[in-house]
């Protein structure tokens, strides 16, 4: 229980021992009883909530679910007379943060309404409101805001602020405009520039943004965005290029650089360069969360290294599944992140490689949207490894259905009914994939050997030692045949 004695003692209890809800309740009571209202009382009331509804307070202390979580903040702003420039910001950051950004931009309408001219504080708090809604017509309202209002010119944070809102509603050259004609660019500008790029796939256009940053200006996050970005458009090649030139800059990676080189050697088959990576992670005490532990087995995996895959994911799997399921609930509840495809897609793979079958069709049957092909694609890809054949076919008739040329689940539902010895409906899915003529992929293989990488893909003979290859082929067919007399 928070007891206060006088106005000066509510105003240190607000900012300094009010660390939930109940709290800022117990002490707005006392206010109420001591008659000890205030302007400052009640700015630092709307003030601390704001700081125990953030993601990172909300992972300790949880907000309360209700239908109107908005009414005791809206309660306390009602009683501001004349509320200033702060006060208006304040209650903006409020409705951001509860997830309301069509309240938060109401409260910017009203503050424009009665004359309250925004500063720059104002801004930023309303374009993350628009980036929630990814709303482009509000954002270009609001950027001419901006311009009247010269804060472009002058604020950093503002002009980043814009940039990151135009390339999240898909505006992606909007924003490298504003980069374009901004006089007042640091490292996060670039950052965001970059960020919108690559993930619309303007790689070489994020370099040449890359390249004019300058060595000095970049940070961590910086070589792992463009890092991703190759991985993302299949020039791992790049990729490890960038990465050497980090190592070699002395430049500590992130985990997304991390996860970026290991995909980019498990691609290429480069075991040797994997290796250095991980034991770097090991060396430097890097926290293996589940996206980083994920890229591990995935890379060792693709190297032909089951056991040392196996043994990571048997090590970890378990924690960083509960890990994966609180991260995933509390994506838009903390984190204020709405759920994707992506992230469906994401939990289902993992749910479907730690054998949780049930758990991920559960979880797939209630999204919000329809599956699409790497949703349910990752749910199959679980059944074929644990052997739910009745699964399989739901997950695979659902993928038929959206993508019916791709021939990969075909291939995929025949090594399963092969697996479980369905002799029957391993023909009939044979003939069903024959009859609709589905594109079937080349098998493609690499293998580095003495530091140089081999690709091999079926059926073809372009190697420079293909008569070689065959000819060792030919003998161990022909070992295994004497064997078997």
């Amino acid at each position: 229980m928070i007891y206060c004695k006088h106005s000066t003692h509510l105003l240190n209890t607000l900012k300094n021992q009010c660390k939930t809800i109940k709290q800022i309740h117990q002490t707005h009571a006392q206010i109420i009883t001591k008659g000890l209202f205030s302007p400052n009382l009640l700015i630092t009331l709307l003030t601390t909530f704001n700081n125990i509804i953030t993601p990172e307070c909300r992972q300790s202390h949880p907000y309360p679910r209700t239908d109107e979580p908005n009414h005791y903040p809206l309660s306390i702003f009602n009683l501001i007379t004349n509320p200033s420039p702060f006060s208006y910001n304040t209650i903006i950051r409020t409705h951001t943060l509860l997830n309301l950004p069509e309240n938060a931009l109401l409260f910017f309408a009203k503050m424009r309404r009665n004359g309250v001219s925004p500063d720059t504080h104002t801004f930023p708090f309303v374009l993350k409101a628009i980036a929630m809604m990814k709303n482009e017509s509000l954002c270009k309202m609001v950027h001419t805001h901006l311009i009247k209002f010269g804060f472009l010119i002058c604020d950093v944070f503002v002009c980043n602020n814009l940039v990151h809102v135009y390339c999240v509603c898909g505006c992606v050259w909007d924003g490298c405009k504003v980069f374009d004609e901004s006089c007042v660019r640091d490292v996060v500008t670039y950052n965001v520039v970059i960020d919108g790029l690559v993930k619309c796939g303007e790689i070489e256009h994020g370099r040449r943004v890359f390249d004019e940053m300058g060595i000095s200006v970049r940070d961590a996050t910086t070589w792992g965005t463009m890092m991703a970005g190759y991985v993302q458009v299949k020039r791992f090649d790049d990729c490890l290029e960038i990465y050497d030139q980090m190592v070699e800059l002395k430049v500590k990676p992130d985990n997304i650089a991390l996860v970026a080189v290991l995909g980019a050697c498990g691609r290429v088959g480069k075991l040797e360069k994997g290796k250095e990576v991980h034991e770097y992670i090991k060396r430097s005490k890097i926290r293996i969360d589940s996206f980083l532990c994920t890229a591990l087995v995935d890379f060792y995996a693709k190297c032909g290294c089951i056991e040392t895959a196996m043994g990571i994911f048997e090590y970890d799997h378990a924690g960083l599944i509960g890990e994966a399921r609180g991260l995933f609930d509390e994506m838009e509840s903390v984190y204020e992140v709405p759920k994707e495809l992506k992230h469906y897609g994401c939990m289902a793979d993992l749910l479907g490689r730690a054998g949780l079958i049930k758990e991920a069709i559960d979880m797939i049957e209630n999204m919000p949207m329809s599956g699409d092909v790497f949703v349910w694609g990752s749910l199959l890809g679980g059944c074929r490894l644990h052997g739910n054949v009745e699964v399989a076919e739901k997950a695979a008739e659902h993928i038929m259905e959206i993508s019916p040329e791709d021939g990969g689940v075909y291939s995929t539902m025949a090594d399963i009914y092969a697996n479980a010895k369905r002799w029957d409906d391993l023909t009939k899915i044979r003939s069903l994939r024959d009859s609709r003529r589905v594109n079937k992929n080349a098998g493609c293989s690499l293998i580095q050997l003495d530091g140089a990488t081999h690709e091999f893909v079926a059926g073809d003979d372009l190697h420079p030692q293909t008569d070689e290859i065959y000819l060792v082929l030919n003998s161990i067919g022909q070992h295994q045949c004497e064997l078997q007399l």
